[in-house]
């Protein structure tokens, strides 16, 4: 089996996030053709090269590379992120899941281009439990932010809860099937 340069894109994807489904790996990596994602991912795992998974028959493949993670469900979550923001035409500067600053372990941070415009944010996926928004008020009054960020980064909380904001805080709120994305 000849790897591409595609195929090391892949691998080092999966190696960041941890886990991605067939779609979303289509859409970063095969401009959308999901047939030529499922043949080219089939490959990959028949010779060894990724792992794969099915939660249930009627799910797509979730893809890894080391140990399958306990906590698969809460990741997939900031991979489709990426996918969904990537098909907004919303290009992808940065990210890296999870992000410790200062006290808070973010699941993922994102750095994006908008229209021209540079935007961060600290990525919280709850899916049982609900948003620790003091621990944000805290890092902002602690003015921890300014050691790793030029501005306090906004805060995309993806939840099917109900959450609290704040008014020193730019906080956007996501439903965990990524439907009311916007950023």
């Amino acid at each position: 089996m000849l790897i591409t340069k595609r195929d090391e894109e892949i691998k080092d994807f999966l190696k960041e996030v941890e886990v991605a489904d067939t779609e979303t790996i289509s859409i970063l990596f095969f401009n959308n053709s999901i047939r030529r994602c499922q043949q080219r991912l089939k490959i990959l795992v028949d010779n060894n090269y990724i792992k794969c998974f099915r939660d249930n028959v009627k799910n797509s493949n979730i893809f890894y590379i080391r140990r399958k993670p306990k906590s698969w469900m809460h990741k997939i979550v900031f991979s489709r992120l990426l996918g969904k923001l990537s098909l907004q035409d919303i290009e992808i500067l940065k990210y890296r899941t999870p992000l410790k600053v200062g006290k808070i372990i973010a699941d993922g941070f994102i750095a994006i281009n908008m229209k021209g415009v540079n935007k961060i944010y600290l990525v919280e996926v709850e899916r049982t439990k609900n948003f620790d928004l003091e621990k944000y008020i805290d890092f902002y009054y602690s003015r921890g932010y300014k050691n790793l960020f030029p501005v306090m980064p906004s805060i995309l909380c993806i939840t099917d809860k109900k959450i609290k904001y704040h008014e020193k805080l730019d906080i956007k709120k996501c439903n965990l099937d990524l439907r009311n994305l916007n950023l």
